[in-house]
């Protein structure tokens, strides 16, 4: 059984903490191979990116729809919008 409360649960002594919700852990995905960057080292990923505007969102793993116009980037993701950034050369 858990030791988190619950609703119905009037046996608990705090009714202040009824409803409880444990804390949450963030993602976050890899721009370029779109992989948990909690669970895979990234080094290969950023040399391979290299000069490159990442391909996934870094929030939900949604791949990008990337614009490049000269040194400068743009990608939007469908939940997140849009972010810019600078090529690295």
């Amino acid at each position: 059984m858990s030791e988190l409360p619950y609703a119905a649960d009037t046996s608990y002594p705090d009714p202040d903490t009824l409803g409880a919700i444990p804390a949450v852990m963030t993602a976050t995905y890899c721009e370029h191979c779109g992989r948990s960057q909690q669970k895979v080292s990234h080094g290969q990923c950023q040399r391979e990116r290299g000069g490159e505007a990442p391909t996934y969102c870094t929030s939900c793993r949604r791949e990008l729809d990337v614009t490049v116009d000269g040194d400068r980037w743009s990608a939007v993701c469908k939940k997140h919008g849009q972010t810019t950034g600078t090529l690295e050369r």
